[in-house]
């Protein structure tokens, strides 16, 4: 008898043994997913919580975790998965839910983001990143007035915050009053008088406002700061050849084009505006860049598109206008 209890005992103590052995190998793989997701190697990150979940098939953190790698790896239906589990561990784990609303933003499924933050306890004007969230949902589904309110509310009560200023002008852009958009951008300044960023978004409103002469003098006070921006010289002359200013603008876009000589939008625009004024170039050292649209915006490729037209019709090239001309009627038949 007494040598039976002994084995059981000790069948006991082994259990309790292999038990915590499995929890520190857990521990120590979930250490090593976090690094490698520090680092951005999500692939590795992977790895290492599923290493972590098979020996401890309820470590929350790391389900959280191996989502958050999935999501950074764009595949939002693994990423879903994990926060899902996360949450049958957990139904009110705050990471796992504000995770989820963002898998749901993503995949663009509304209802089910608003469903899920409605669990989240955390008050939403104590936490940034929430408000961040809700904004982001509040813009994809067009509700910009309650979204203004919400960031109105917060700066009521703490101080400026620049992501959530800069998203404000934009609310208030989307919501027709540009006035309001520079008004909340001048009031930070007050602040950030050096800030570049801030300056060229004040360039940008006063553009919209029709206030030229405020746009340039924003703009030339970016410059002043970051000389060698190619993208505050492509803004500076679109201004000018708004007023009507076209040497002045085409002087400031070859400007930009020597400090970047291969972006997309600043080369159409030196071409767009060098055929206005019937200029003589070497046109096809430009024709690859603008023949290589990548990734852009419908309105940008119809931008393109007309330049390339102006180009080939100037160059006498006929096969090459009807390739445009095909492009153009592809393009309006997608949109």
């Amino acid at each position: 008898m007494e040598s039976g209890k002994k084995n059981m005992n000790t069948k006991k103590t082994n259990q309790n043994s292999q038990s915590i052995k499995f929890e520190e190998q857990a521990r120590m793989n979930y250490m090593l997913g976090c690094s490698y997701l520090e680092e951005g190697d999500f692939h590795k990150a992977e790895h290492y919580f599923e290493l972590a979940i098979k020996q401890q098939p309820l470590y929350l953190d790391a389900w959280n975790n191996l989502g958050v790698s999935y999501f950074n790896s764009q595949d939002y239906v693994s990423a879903e998965y994990c926060f899902q589990k996360s949450l049958s561990i957990n139904p009110n784990h705050e990471h796992a839910l504000i995770n989820i609303c963002k898998v749901f933003l993503q995949t663009e499924r509304y209802e089910n983001f608003d469903r899920y933050f409605r669990q989240i306890q955390k008050p939403l004007d104590e936490n940034l990143e929430l408000i961040r969230l809700k904004i982001t949902y509040l813009k994809f589904i067009n509700e910009f007035s309650e979204a203004i309110k919400i960031i109105e509310d917060y700066f009521k009560n703490n101080s400026l915050d620049k992501d959530l200023v800069f998203q404000l002008a934009e609310l208030y852009e989307y919501n027709g009053k540009i006035n309001k958009s520079i008004e909340v951008l001048e009031k930070y300044q007050l602040i950030r008088p050096n800030d570049v960023e801030l300056l060229n978004n004040l360039g940008y409103y006063c553009e919209l406002e029709g206030k030229f002469h405020k746009a340039v003098e924003y703009y030339q006070d970016a410059l002043k700061l970051e000389e060698m921006d190619p993208y505050l010289w492509n803004n500076l002359g679109n201004v000018y050849r708004e007023i009507g200013e076209n040497k002045k603008a085409l002087k400031i876009y070859r400007k930009s084009l020597q400090i970047s000589p291969n972006e997309l939008e600043i080369v159409n625009n030196y071409c767009d505006l060098a055929l206005d004024m019937n200029l003589e170039e070497n046109w096809s050292k430009y024709i690859p860049i603008l023949e290589n649209k990548g990734n852009q915006k419908n309105k940008e490729i119809r931008e393109v598109l007309d330049t390339l037209m102006k180009i080939y019709q100037k160059l006498k090239e006929k096969e090459n206008i009807e390739k445009i001309r095909k492009k153009i009627l592809n393009f309006e038949q997608i949109t």
